[in-house]
């Protein structure tokens, strides 16, 4: 009877349909098709359009719930079904078709997590900006810095035509391999992502543009990612895997995506524990989730645990979904609630009451961008070490300084692969970015010789590929890097894409070849104050030979991963280490710098003076190093990770990773990354946290205010005690009381940037309100305070604590 009394009313909801599109019979009969660029995109109408003004969800006086209420109750169920699947033949990663009938316009999704990724030659490899990666921002502990990179990104994407930014990242780096760390902001600490995902959302939806949070969750290892099962308990889930998505929700972030693995043995996609028991009931998550591309695995079990959204087609979610709405197996009710997640976030961002923007093949770079994609980069640089007081450099007492290595210059690592990628229409090296630091002399423009009609045909390893829009942007990325001797811009094959730009190291190979431009560039110039070399050859002794005779010795090693598959290991590509160590030997004035996606061993550390490391720096790398290097910007960075010595990193049995017959095994509990070694008793190379300034910082006074106050803060003095301005990231770690789960172990709950000139101090305040000291509680389902004396420690690093002291947060012991 039920069944029935809902297809009489789902004939009702027909009828009043097709009145309304009688009404309206215009706007059907119209067809808008918004030409962007080359291609025909259907975008839809929205409210400001004529025909649509009297539908009650275009009443803009209404909230958007109201709205979106109205709309759902209009709608059919097949036509609800457009909005809870991928359309086919998109430009873009991922399109959810418009609907003129409704006046819904087409929603447009892109990747990635940090810069609008061009695929395909119609989006223009090149022109969008190649920021800093979502783990580099990590690395700044700076909030500031993640809502400015948030919002820097979220114009791109709103001026490059897509709706959502299918980030930040947020996975904790559980296991240091996985191919996918460098998008994740979180490093191996929840609340570091925490901490910096609301800043980051604001940022983005500050663009009224969608945040997407993801890969939840328990995305940890990319080898097996699809079929893998990551088996955990809940008292676990919830202490350090759940909190950066927590934050986020809070933050309002109005899109999740759902990750490929399964958890305990559920796809992520369809598991109803994780998708509505955890976060809609416990996170009070209101907004829709989405799979990931291919992460749906099925049709009536995936919708009624909770996924509303099968991205990026219909195979699961399209007739068959229908289907299974009609006969039953999924509550009519339910389907609705899913297109009213799914639209409410649209009306909410604006889409209703603005016609679409933007052009997927429009140049969405800006040298306002550029400097701030420096900056980014700058601040997430950790010098790991400087001993002697080499850095900074400055002009009048370096006369040669000397680099090694091919990721020094030519052959550059500044972004990892897979979504997370961007194509930059040029990188600055760190050999270019010093020398035009230390020589301001330098030329701003190349003096190349122009060749029309010709191709350098060289090998791989002496070319380079570049996305770029013309001859001049070709050219002038040829001179960022001090070692290229020639360029070729190839036109694009079809009217309106981008070009390609290949880079050469020498001018052998000329051919002919209509259509093709080329041009011979000099060596560069050398400036008047301090004279650069560059090595990056395999005979160690000529290396040794050239380090003698410099004042100052760089050794460039870099290393990259991708999504899709986990690095083989944590090492540094062994001939660029052993090519470091020589160089390192012949010269005690020796810096190195470590470009990389997350961990690495870096064996090679006490043979220099100072370390340096860049965690996917983006295409102002050069720059951005050389700004901290002469102390332009002063060292920022902090890292997110722990660098083990190589003999002593955490151990993993193959049930933990990378699991045994796809079960992966979470029984090292709480103890990843610093956690673990802190806890064994285990020393590192450098913590957590640690990154050394160009002075040094005193903690004085540590007190607790409103002790059993939700509202409570944490004070001490900062005083600059050094002989240079800087800037310092204290940082509080607290360990609960005994009895509580994670007793044994002081974790991160603040930080906070403080700049100081010489001489000045300042009162740093941190906040601890209930949640900060709360740990879950599998009985409530809740997060819980315990009584007794929490532990509270104030310190540069986890494993350099200034000031330490107790706080009780509770009298009755709830």
């Amino acid at each position: 009877r039920e069944k029935e009394k809902e297809r009489e009313r789902e004939k009702e909801r027909e009828k009043e349909k097709e009145r309304l599109m009688m009404e309206w019979s215009k706007v059907v009969a119209v067809v808008v098709v918004v030409v962007v660029g080359i291609v025909g995109e259907v975008e839809g109408l929205t409210c400001l359009d004529q025909q649509c003004a009297d539908f009650p969800w275009c009443d803009s006086s209404k909230s958007a719930a109201d709205r979106t209420s109205a709309l759902v109750a209009a709608m059919s169920v097949n036509d609800i079904d457009l909005l809870v699947h991928g359309a086919s033949n998109s430009i873009y990663v991922g399109e959810i078709s418009g609907q003129d009938a409704y006046c819904i316009p087409q929603l447009n999704m892109q990747d990635g997590p940090q810069g609008f990724r061009c695929q395909g030659d119609v989006m223009k490899p090149g022109s969008s900006t190649q920021f800093p990666c979502g783990l580099a921002i990590g690395s700044t502990f700076d909030k500031d810095v993640a809502e400015r990179w948030g919002k820097d990104m979220g114009k791109e994407f709103r001026e490059k035509g897509a709706h959502i930014q299918l980030g930040p990242a947020l996975n904790v780096a559980r296991v240091p391999v996985c191919g996918r760390n460098f998008e994740y902001i979180s490093g191996e600490e929840p609340f570091l992502g925490a901490i910096l995902v609301g800043p980051i959302v604001k940022g983005i939806q500050s663009n009224s543009i969608m945040a997407n949070l993801k890969h939840y969750i328990n995305n940890n290892q990319e080898d097996d990612r699809t079929t893998v099962s990551a088996n955990l308990d809940e008292t676990l889930q919830m202490d350090l895997y759940i909190p950066p998505f927590e934050y986020g929700v809070q933050a309002g972030a109005l899109s999740i995506m759902c990750s490929y693995n399964k958890v305990n043995n559920t796809y992520a996609c369809e598991n109803e524990e994780t998708l509505t028991s955890t976060l809609r009931g416990v996170l009070g998550y209101q907004y829709w989730v989405m799979s990931d591309w291919g992460a749906t695995h099925s049709t009536a079990f995936a919708a009624n645990a909770g996924l509303d959204q099968q991205m990026p087609d219909d195979s699961f979610f399209g007739s068959a979904l229908v289907d299974a709405v009609n006969n039953g197996e999924v509550p009519e009710s339910h389907f609705r609630e899913m297109a009213f997640r799914i639209l409410q976030p649209m009306f909410l961002i604006g889409m209703f009451d603005n016609a679409p923007t933007g052009d997927y093949a429009a140049d969405v770079t800006s040298a306002a961008h550029d400097a701030d994609t420096r900056e980014f980069a700058a601040k997430s640089t950790i010098v790991l070490s400087n001993d002697d007081g080499l850095l900074p450099l400055e002009v009048g007492k370096v006369a040669s300084v000397a680099f090694f290595g091919s990721a020094a210059d030519f052959f550059l690592t500044t972004g990892g692969g897979g979504s997370g990628s961007v194509v930059p229409r040029y990188q600055v090296s760190p050999l270019k970015g010093l020398a035009q630091a230390l020589n301001a002399d330098l030329p701003a423009r190349p003096n190349c010789t122009v060749v029309g009609g010709y191709d350098f045909v060289t090998p791989p390893e002496l070319s380079q590929s570049l996305g770029t829009p013309d001859v001049d942007t070709c050219e002038e990325a040829c001179y960022q890097k001090w070692s290229c001797a020639a360029y070729t811009f190839i036109p694009p094959s079809s009217a309106g894409a981008y070009g390609t730009c290949w880079l050469h190291r020498n001018a052998t190979g000329q051919t002919p070849n209509d259509g093709y431009t080329s041009g011979t560039c000099p060596p560069q110039p050398q400036g008047d104050k301090v004279q650069f070399h560059l090595y990056d050859g395999s005979n160690l002794d000529d290396a040794a030979a050239l380090a003698s005779s410099v004042d100052v010795v760089v050794a460039v090693m870099a290393t990259t991963s991708s999504e899709g598959a986990d690095r083989a290991n944590l090492e540094l590509p062994s001939d660029q280490v052993d090519l470091a160590n020589a160089v390192a030997a012949a010269n005690p004035n020796s810096i190195s710098l470590s470009i990389t996606p997350g961990v690495v061993y870096m064996p090679f550390a006490d043979s220099f003076a100072a370390n340096v490391l860049m965690v996917m720096p983006g295409q102002e790398e050069g720059n951005a190093f050389a700004d901290v290097i002469v102390n332009a910007i002063p060292p920022w960075g902090r890292l997110p990770f722990t660098i083990p010595y190589k003999d002593q990193a955490q151990p993993f049995t193959p049930e933990q990773y990378p699991g045994v017959n796809l079960q992966t095994e979470y029984t090292e509990g709480m103890e990843v990354g610093y956690r673990y070694y802190n806890a064994s008793n285990v020393p590192v190379r450098y913590p957590f946290g640690h990154g050394v300034t160009y002075t040094s910082f005193l903690y004085e006074d540590l007190t607790v205010h409103d002790m059993l106050q939700p509202n409570r803060t944490v004070t001490f003095t900062l005083y600059n005690a050094g002989p240079r301005a800087g800037v310092e990231t204290p940082q509080l770690y607290m360990r609960t009381p005994g009895g509580s789960p994670t007793h044994i172990m002081s974790q991160l709950r603040a930080f906070e940037k403080t700049s100081l000139g010489i001489g000045e101090s300042q009162q740093v305040t941190f906040a601890l309100p209930d949640r900060a000291l709360s740990v879950w509680d599998t009985y409530s389902r809740g997060y819980r305070l315990y009584n007794g004396e929490y532990e509270i420690f104030v310190g540069s690093s986890v494993n350099d604590i200034r000031l330490s002291t107790f706080l009780r947060a509770t009298l009755d012991g709830i």
